[in-house]
């Protein structure tokens, strides 16, 4: 009885540490690697990603140091931080629910082009393949505990108009 016991609580020792070792190491090498290759083959981009992490006890993520650009380098949106707690209350609300999202100096570069077009438009990955009679997709529930952006910029320039107009808005921050 004493081995089958022993047994027992080795199996339960490996499962919890194969799932610690795979939800601190391997979770955030896979998303970097998938943000990555997402970013430079389907939009044509350039992604910097200071430290990524996971928690697989409480599903938090955080994110240091991001930064999108351009093919050419330009800035498109970064931020310092950006915390994501995930709560498993999901499974039972029927709705996203996440305890808090915290985002630290969000900084984006809004600019519209001599043509009219967006900067920020291009993001959007080109269709592969026409859908036939696309059904529309539900929006799920949210529900966010705290949302917080602190000390958050936003430059726009405008190239479309005959003078061409740039400003900066900042400090964005709310809770």
């Amino acid at each position: 009885a004493l081995r089958k016991r022993w047994w027992i609580f080795a199996a339960l020792a490996f499962v919890f540490a194969a799932y610690s070792a795979a939800g601190f190491l391997l979770v955030p090498r896979l998303a970097r690697g998938y943000i990555e290759s997402y970013v430079e083959k389907d939009l044509a981009r350039h992604v910097r990603i200071g430290e990524l992490s996971f928690n697989p006890f409480n599903f938090s993520t955080e994110i240091r140091d991001f930064a999108l650009t351009e093919a050419d380098g330009s800035p498109l949106a970064g931020f310092a931080f950006l915390r994501v707690d995930f709560q498993t209350s999901s499974l039972f609300n029927r709705a996203w629910t996440f305890k808090e999202i915290r985002l630290e100096r969000p900084d984006i570069s809004l600019i519209v082009n001599t043509d009219g077009s967006l900067n920020l438009a291009k993001l959007k990955p080109a269709d592969t393949a026409p859908a036939a009679n696309p059904a529309p997709a539900a929006i799920p529930a949210i529900r966010i505990g705290t949302l917080s952006v602190i000390d958050g910029r936003v430059g726009v320039a405008d190239r479309s108009r005959g003078q061409p107009f740039a400003t900066t808005l900042t400090p964005i921050e709310f809770t």
